[in-house]
């Protein structure tokens, strides 16, 4: 590692917290697509790939503080990537049940209402 473990992990920690954010922008646009459960998955195979990442490129801790940041950063990105694609899951299935209710009207304009 070229940089100091401070910088490293600032740099890290940022870099993660805007990979998450983009991860939830895509997420969100990606919901009402055809084929989103594909796109889904494929969001949460690089969520995971990326968890993998920086547990390979993580800095060598020096110290006993350095080490608990380092456990701490490494077991809280997926779990915050597991909130994002868990909460969101959750809002689309209710969000395609209200959307199934509410859709209630046409059902009088089918041809089994039809006035003969």
């Amino acid at each position: 590692m070229t940089m100091v473990f401070k910088n490293a992990i600032v740099f890290i920690v940022l870099n993660g917290l805007a990979f998450l954010s983009s991860l939830f922008v895509i997420i969100i646009l990606v919901m009402e697509l055809p084929m989103w459960k594909l796109l889904y998955g494929s969001v949460a195979a690089l969520s995971v790939a990326m968890s993998a990442a920086y547990i390979t490129i993580f800095p060598n801790p020096n110290g006993e503080l350095e080490k608990i940041q380092t456990r701490l950063f490494i077991m809280a990105f997926p779990v915050m990537i597991g909130a994002i694609l868990y909460n969101t899951f959750i809002a689309f299935t209710n969000d395609k049940e209200s959307r199934h209710k509410v859709d209630f009207q046409a059902s009088y304009f089918s041809s089994s209402y039809s006035i003969a």
